[in-house]
Parts: structure tokens; C-alpha cells; sequence
């Protein structure tokens, strides 16, 4: 054990903020809208969750959940639940306890609670460490009140809440591990189930630091800490790696100080700043911080990443064994289009990396998703509605026919992929991520799907949109146009990344595009608005905003008085208590485009109903007297609310040749900022004023120069320096240099699921 003076202390990873650096923290009012505070404890569905993208845990609750690790078979896959070694508190006893503080700082990722004795002051920090990734720490410092000459020793009680042994595993050793610096225990199993049958079970390795009855200070301390650690893993020799770090760095009281190094640098890389509205601000932080929290700030190639589910990874247990998956059970830790729809945009332009890995979850379940595709009859890759580990569709068999129908998740990620292409120009993930033969096997799905009628036209039978009142529809409008667009994907990634395909692909491109051209986007003239399906009844309740989305993300080009009568009518008739995936913030969007501040703001304001105190924990519903909430982290929600910031407030807009911004003032604020906004490997910091809106760039490929463009007048923007603006449309272009006369062109060979990647001693012709 470990301790700050001559006394002991144990070991668990889990590390604390020192009551006065919180306070130093809070003081700042850089940071101080990152510091959430409640004098009470909420129940542990409504609790924070700390983690790293490889392990995450509410706090103070008996789980702790694992990236890519599940149990459970076929539509029974949910997170395996891990033993939370270091989840514990202490008891005060007979000392009586005054003024206990809980504390969230989403700034250095730990979550704290503070409280005073008769004889001592308390300070427990707990957090996922977002370097040592496998690791989950707590921190106890204890510093005496009283006076040291007539002291005693001052015991506490240790509470662990780690729960009863996980029933996901079958636990093969729970022994002591010698050679340490303190007392450490080994625990190793596998899960009892894995997801398909005759697959190798998927083991986990733990160390962790022995959790004593009693904690003391000894009557001659003035003060001390405790720390304890456990480390998680697949692997035994990573999981033993990680502990030693982790150890390590305690003796040289790193530990706690590269944590938060860990997240300021993620913070630093991209975040939103809100001024004039700490309740915003917070909230705004607060999203941003439960969607970090699940995902991986760097490559993992011991544990890839395995994709995020609507309740994050701290949760996704089987909690209601008789009914799996569902909202009671945060739908047990699967990847819905939630991810790429309503996570991955906003995400990728603070944080590029992370959008990449979300491409890559896909990518990595390809190969099943082409045995899918076969299963039911049909070419190229069909995705599950719901995937868990394989990528075999483990939709609840309670859930009837609805992975059937909901198909298009597969044009989902397709658009995901196109976003991020857009956004970011990644020409790695076509090379060298299987990205340009993800977008070719799903057009080549879509080819295979569809059905083409007698008139010449191509529809799309048997399927639902998002909308999940209405299954077993023809020509979902959402489905038929997203699909449209995934069947000329392909053609565009080859055309602008000059990848070479051989004739027989050539004439898939010309099928894909006749069949692109041929669908059935249904209209209706007579009253100009888009009917949901054939024969939608426009009286008909909906469940989520479906339609609308046809403007945006899709970008469908439709004239003004079009999108207002989507927005309209569909505003009226969609459940005001339905789940929050990306309804509001899209009907948010959508009126910002039209100029309709108010029609926005009303909506804006719906989405903070999910939001739940103390720690602006998010759910898929209200939660009221009558409604438990549904899905509870709702990271889908915390999603749509940084879009309708990204996209609506900011007015991002994506296209092949440049980003346009269209910037507003946020409701009740005074100015609000991107710090770290990326595109094409170019970062900026946008400032948005009352009256202005200022462009300063941060960094830039050396390669390339950002130029800028209002009207018709068009400026570069030199790096490190700043352009102010009017409201109003603004594009930001970026072209090759022209001093940079001689570079390395890729030519990208593609055949048969290989691409070779050829460079060619080339000029590049000026754009500017």
C-alpha cells in the first residue's frame, strides 16, 4: 500500500482531485462550468459514469463494462458485467459526518465526495484513466482536524460495492499475485456464453489491489492517501502492464496529473465554449463529456474498437433477464445507427480520430455483414440493426420483424462514411481501412434490394424508417433517398481519390447510378411536402422525426417552401414524449435554415427535458411520474444535442469541395465558440458574437492553404492569424500549395477487395 506520509496505502486506479484544486478548478472561470456540485447522491441509474473507451462504470455502482466484451447468445448478447474492485466508500462510524459534497468534473474526468468528521477531513476521488486505459482508480486522502498532540488514530470503515459475482463468466482463479509493492489479487474467466455457437469464449484478466476491512490514520499522521487500482483486459500480459503503470507512476505521484493531461489534451483538441449561460455551457460540456467517456482517444491494438451503444459503455448489463435488450436494459450495449447518424457528425469535427475508429467498428463486422447480406438473399454487406460483438443480428426476438424492415441502417453507415470523407479526407481509410470496398459491397446491396417496376422506376419494398411506428412500408422517402445516395457513393470516392477499378466495377458504377436515378422519392405535388410511405396517413402519430431528416443530414436539394411544409407537418404529428433521437435537434436545424430563430428555440428547449440533475445525466425520454425515462445514459440525445450546436447554432454544412458555416448567436448566450474545429486536417477557432463571426486559423497541412470565401470576394487565411465577418454564409476551401510544385500523387489500384496504393512524381495545377 501506498500513503503521502510514513503510513501505508493500498492500491486500486482510481485517482482523486485534492478538495483545494477543485476548488482552484472552480475557481477559473475558464473551467468553472465544468464543475458540476450536488450535497446528494442520486440513484445509480442517474449517476455519471467515468471511463476511457476501454472500461466505464457509473459511479459507486457494482459494474464495470468492457469495450467488445459481451455475453450472452445471438439476441441474449448484452456487456458481460465486471466485478467494480475499486468502487468503494468509507464509514465514518461514530464520527459524525457533516456537509458531504459530490462532485463531477468533467473537465479532468473524476468524480469526487468530500465530507467532514469530528476529526478529519475527507476527500475521495474516482476516475477511468484515460491514458492507462485498463485501469479504474480510487483515491482516499484523509487529513486530520484536530490537534496532533492529543490525537488518536482515526478509523474508518471501507465499503465496497463491487455487488455479487458477475454471472456472465465462468471464473477460473481469484488468487493472490506476489512480487508487488502491495497486496494484489488475480482473477481471470471467461464469458459463459459467447455470442454464436462454437465461437471461442472471450476471457478477461484482472488485477487489483486488496480492499482492506479498515482504513487509518495513525495518531502521529497528519494526514494520508490511500489508492487503489484494478486493471482489466483480454489479454493477461497487457491487463499485468497497465497494473505495474499504473504503480509505478503512483510512486512518483504522476498518476493522477497524466490522467488529467489525458483530458485536457482532448479538451484542447475540440470542444464548444458557451458564454453568458452557465446552464448551457454545462449542459453543452456535459454531452460532450458522456459520449468521450465511451470512446478511445487513441488506437487500441490489443482491444479494437468495437462501436458505441445508446447508453454508452458504463452500461449495457443484462438487467432484465426475462425480456433482453431493450430500453431497461440500455440496450444492452449494442451499436444502433445511432452511432453514425447522430454521434459520429458532430464528434468528427472537434475530434477526427475518434469518428475514424466509429468507421472502423463497422468495417471491422464487414466480412459477417457479407454473410448477412447472402443469408437473406441478397449481394454485397447488410449490416444488423443491432450489432454486438460479430456483427450477427442480435435484435430481441421480442422485438418481432423490426431488424427486418429497418434495413437502412446499411445506408447509414454508408453516409457516415461520406460525411467523414467530406470532412476530413482521410484517403487512409479507403487505402488502408477497407473504406472505398465498404462503400462498394453496400451499393452493391442496395442494387440487389431494390425492385424495379414496370414504369421504369425502382422502389424499395417491406421496410421502415425511422419513424418505428409504421413497419412493413413501401418506399420509405428516408430509406429510398439514403440508399439513392449510398449507390453513388462508390463512383465518387473513385472519381476524387483516382481509384482505379477494373471494367467489371465500371459497370457496376453505370447500374448503381441508372438504379440511383430510377428511384422512387415520393412527392406530393398538390399539397408540396413528402409523404413519409405509400399511403401515409398524414393524421398519423409518428415516433421520431424520419422525413425531416431528408433535409438534413441528407442535404436532399428542395426548394424553401418545401422543407418548411416537411417541418411543419411533421412537427405536428410526431409523439412530443417519444424517444429524442435526433427529433428536436433536427426540426432545430431545419428551422435555423429557414431563418425561424423562434420555431427553433422552441425546439432547442425540448431537448433539456432529457437532462438529469444534479449530473446531467441524459435519457431517452423525460423521465415524469408516468415514464422511467427509457434508455438511460442516452448518449444518442447528448449526440442530437451537440448537431443541433454543430450544425444549427453553427450552421455547419458539409459538402465535396468545402464547408460552409452559417453561424448564430445560441439562444440567451452573449458569444459562443468552436475551439479546435477541423477540416481536412486544418484546425480553427470560430468566435460567435451578436454581430460577428471571427475565423482564426490554428493549424494547417503544410501542403495546402486555407482560403475563404463570402460572396464574391475571396481571401487566403495565413495560419495563426484571424478574419472577422459579418453573419452571414461562409465557405472554407482547402487547396494544394502552389509553391509546393513537386509532391507524391496516390494512385489507388482497387480489385477484387485490394487496394494497392501506387505514388507518382506529379505537378499540381494552382486552384487558387
Amino acid at each position: 500500500m501506498y500513503s503521502a506520509s510514513s503510513s501505508t496505502t493500498v492500491v486500486i486506479l482510481v485517482t482523486m482531485v485534492i478538495w483545494s484544486s477543485l476548488y482552484m478548478v472552480k475557481g477559473d472561470t475558464k473551467f468553472q462550468n465544468y464543475i458540476i456540485e450536488s450535497e446528494t447522491l442520486p440513484e445509480v441509474r442517474f449517476r455519471p459514469p467515468i471511463g476511457n473507451g476501454h472500461v466505464a462504470t457509473n459511479v459507486l455502482s457494482d459494474a464495470v463494462y468492457m469495450n467488445g466484451l459481451y455475453n450472452g447468445l445471438e439476441d441474449r448478447s448484452s456487456r458481460a458485467r465486471l466485478p467494480a474492485f475499486v468502487a468503494i466508500d468509507i464509514d465514518s462510524g461514530n464520527q459524525h459526518s457533516i456537509h458531504r459534497r459530490y462532485i463531477l468534473d468533467l473537465y479532468n474526468g473524476t468524480f469526487s465526495q468530500k465530507f467532514t468528521t469530528s476529526k478529519a477531513n475527507v476527500d475521495i476521488t474516482y476516475l477511468a484513466h484515460r491514458i492507462h486505459t485498463r485501469l479504474l482508480i480510487t483515491r482516499i486522502s484523509i487529513k486530520r482536524n484536530t490537534d496532533l498532540k492529543v490525537a488518536n488514530d482515526v478509523i474508518f470503515d471501507v465499503i465496497s460495492n463491487q455487488g455479487a459475482k458477475s454471472t456472465d463468466f465462468e471464473w477460473n482463479h481469484d488468487v493472490d499475485f506476489t512480487g508487488l509493492r502491495q497486496p494484489t489479487r488475480y482473477l481471470t474467466g471467461r464469458v459463459k456464453e459467447p455470442e454464436v455457437n462454437g465461437m471461442h469464449a472471450q476471457r478477461v484478466h484482472i488485477y487489483y489491489t486488496k480492499i482492506p476491512k479498515q482504513i487509518k490514520l495513525d495518531s502521529d499522521q497528519s494526514e494520508t492517501i490511500f489508492t487503489y487500482i484494478a486493471s482489466y483486459s483480454m489479454q493477461n500480459d497487457d491487463a499485468l502492464k497497465s497494473y505495474r503503470a499504473g504503480l509505478e507512476e503512483l510512486e512518483t505521484d504522476t498518476l493522477l496529473e497524466s490522467h488529467k493531461q489525458g483530458w485536457s489534451d482532448l479538451w484542447s483538441e475540440g470542444k464548444i465554449d458557451i458564454h453568458g449561460n452557465q446552464e448551457l455551457s454545462t449542459n453543452i460540456a456535459a454531452a460532450t463529456y458522456n459520449i468521450l467517456c465511451s470512446l478511445p482517444g487513441q488506437d487500441d491494438h490489443v482491444t479494437p474498437f468495437y462501436g458505441l451503444g445508446p447508453g454508452g459503455l458504463s452500461r449495457g448489463g443484462l438487467l432484465v433477464p426475462e425480456k433482453p435488450g431493450g430500453p431497461r436494459n440500455d440496450y444492452t450495449g449494442h451499436v444502433f445507427w445511432d452511432m453514425d447518424t447522430w454521434i459520429l457528425p458532430p464528434i468528427m469535427m472537434i475530434h477526427p480520430g475518434m469518428a475514424r475508429r466509429m468507421i472502423g467498428a463497422r468495417i471491422r463486422v464487414m466480412d459477417q455483414a457479407r454473410v448477412n447480406a447472402r443469408d437473406d438473399g441478397f449481394d454485397g454487406i447488410k449490416f444488423p440493426w443491432e450489432q454486438g460483438l460479430t456483427g450477427i443480428e442480435v435484435t430481441p426476438k421480442w422485438a418481432g420483424n423490426m431488424s427486418l424492415y429497418q434495413i437502412h441502417v446499411t445506408a447509414d453507415v454508408s453516409y457516415a462514411l461520406r460525411q467523414y470523407m467530406y470532412a476530413v479526407d482521410d484517403v487512409t481509410v479507403l487505402t488502408e481501412g477497407r473504406g472505398f470496398e465498404l462503400a462498394l459491397e453496400i451499393a452493391r446491396f442496395w442494387q440487389s434490394r431494390v425492385t424495379h417496376t414496370d414504369d421504369n422506376t425502382v422502389e424499395i419494398l417491406g421496410v421502415m424508417g425511422p419513424d418505428e411506428y409504421h413497419p412493413n412500408i413501401d418506399n420509405s422517402v428516408f430509406t429510398n433517398y439514403n440508399a439513392k445516395l449510398s449507390l453513388l457513393l462508390p463512383q465518387y470516392l473513385s472519381e476524387k481519390y483516382s481509384i482505379n477499378v477494373n471494367d467489371s466495377i465500371q459497370e457496376e458504377f453505370k447500374k448503381f447510378s441508372d438504379t440511383a436515378e430510377k428511384i422512387l422519392i415520393l412527392f406530393d405535388e398538390s399539397k408540396r411536402f413528402h409523404p413519409q410511405y405509400e399511403g401515409f396517413d398524414i393524421t398519423a402519430m409518428i415516433k421520431q422525426s424520419d422525413v425531416v431528416l431528408l433535409g438534413y443530414p441528407l442535404m436532399m436539394n428542395m426548394s424553401r417552401d418545401v422543407r418548411r411544409n416537411d417541418l411543419e407537418l411533421y412537427e405536428k404529428i410526431t409523439n412530443p414524449h417519444g424517444p429524442d433521437t435526433g427529433t428536436w435537434s433536427m426540426h432545430t436545424v431545419g428551422w435555423l435554415e429557414l431563418g425561424d430563430e423562434k420555431r427553433a428555440e422552441d425546439n432547442f428547449k425540448m431537448m433539456f427535458r432529457n437532462i438529469n440533475n444534479p449530473f446531467k445525466v441524459f435519457s431517452e425520454k423525460p423521465v415524469t411520474n408516468a415514464s422511467y425515462g427509457g434508455c438511460v445514459n442516452f448518449i444518442t440525445g447528448a449526440g442530437g444535442l451537440l448537431q443541433s450546436i454543430v450544425f444549427g447554432y453553427g450552421g455547419l454544412r458539409l459538402h465535396p469541395d468545402r464547408l460552409d458555416l452559417n453561424p448564430s448567436l445560441l439562444p440567451n448566450t452573449t458569444s459562443w465558440s468552436f475551439s479546435g474545429l477541423h477540416y481536412h486536417k486544418a484546425i480553427f477557432d470560430v468566435i460567435i458574437t451578436p454581430d460577428h463571426v471571427t475565423i482564426t486559423s490554428i493549424h494547417q497541412p503544410d501542403d495546402k492553404y486555407v482560403s475563404i470565401e463570402t460572396g464574391q470576394q475571396q481571401r487566403k487565411l495565413p495560419v495563426n492569424q484571424s478574419i472577422k465577418f459579418k453573419h452571414g454564409v461562409i465557405s472554407l476551401k482547402i487547396s494544394p500549395t502552389t509553391e509546393n510544385q513537386a509532391s507524391c500523387e496516390r494512385r489507388i489500384e482497387y480489385s477484387g477487395g485490394l487496394v494497392l496504393c501506387l505514388l507518382i512524381l506529379s505537378r499540381f495545377v494552382s486552384l487558387a
